[in-house]
């Protein structure tokens, strides 16, 4: 009978641990157990793929904001007449703020950074994440003589409304602006407003002048079209009114005629017909009548004729 009882009481302490084990099983794989990891690891990812959705459009705002304001430097200057006296600090002041000289420009309306992430914010808002932007660094610089960079650098800071996480991080963008197409307000400011003209780059460089065929040369000067040369300012040096020489220069030629024209007075016998030349007041060149081409008017000094190829058709 003693073994029989031993036996009983060894059956129920066993039946009572297992039945212990299958409640602390239960337990651990419950729902109601593993909502709070599970609450806290969804809604981490949520924030990091709303993150990643705002590094990937980022671009975007600075490619609207960067072009938009290009445009707006060259119609401030072409409506003004007045070059910027700091191409750096205006872009700055528009690619952010929308704003010239605290005037509010229509081409940025709703466009402008500062645009763009009150738009991410407000995003950002509506699943519950405070986000804000603090711009460290804007800056346009040319990368060749066709293209322009916008690269900025933003400190962005994230935060759960329930202060869950916080996310902090520095995040550098960077967009290219094709200049072509756009308004050279050397031109503008030249001709008092009443001739415009945009850059198109030629496509006879290196072939202006085959024996004594001009006719691509003529061409190219008859159209208006540009040339890269590092003793000619860049497109954003043009902006300021900065007539020197740059590794991302471009070039045309002032076509007189049109100038007359307009009853604008013109200087084609004592400056180069080179646009930079022509729009800095540079007297004292030596300057050169080409055969077969406009002789009546062109005048190329001798720093171009080899860009040109037109040494051999100079007018003795």
């Amino acid at each position: 009978m003693e073994v029989g009882r031993k036996g009983i009481f060894f059956v129920a302490a066993s039946l009572l641990l297992v039945t212990l084990i299958a409640v602390l099983l239960a337990f651990r794989s419950s729902p109601v157990a593993d909502t709070g990891s599970f609450v806290v690891q969804n809604r981490v990812l949520s924030i990091n793929n709303f993150i990643q959705t705002v590094d990937n459009d980022i671009q975007r705002g600075v490619f609207i904001a960067g072009f938009r304001g290009v445009v707006s430097l060259t119609q401030y200057v072409t409506s003004t007449g007045l070059y910027l006296n700091s191409t750096q600090e205006q872009f700055r002041e528009v690619f952010l703020d929308g704003t010239l000289f605290g005037d509010p420009q229509p081409l940025m309306q709703d466009s402008s950074f500062s645009d763009w992430a009150s738009r991410i914010s407000s995003e950002a808002d509506k699943i519950g994440i405070s986000a804000e932007f603090q711009v460290q660094d804007v800056q346009i610089y040319p990368v060749n003589p066709w293209l322009v960079e916008v690269n900025i650098s933003v400190l962005a800071e994230y935060r759960d409304a329930t202060n869950l996480a916080a996310w902090r991080q520095v995040k550098r963008s960077t967009a290219l602006v094709n200049i072509t197409g756009f308004e050279d307000v050397s031109f503008s400011v030249g001709s008092f407003g009443r001739l415009a003209r945009v850059v198109n780059q030629t496509p006879y460089e290196g072939n202006y002048v085959q024996g004594t065929d001009t006719s691509n040369l003529r061409q190219h000067i008859l159209y208006g079209l540009y040339a890269a040369s590092n003793s000619s300012p860049s497109f954003l040096m043009r902006l300021g009114g900065n007539f020197s020489g740059s590794p991302y220069g471009i070039e045309s030629f002032v076509y007189i005629p049109d100038f007359q024209a307009q009853e604008i007075p013109t200087y084609e016998l004592v400056r180069s017909s080179i646009d930079y030349l022509y729009f800095s007041n540079v007297t004292g060149l030596q300057l050169n009548k080409i055969n077969n081409t406009f002789e009546s008017w062109l005048r190329i000094d001798d720093a171009h004729l080899q860009k040109y190829q037109v040494q051999s058709l100079v007018v003795p």
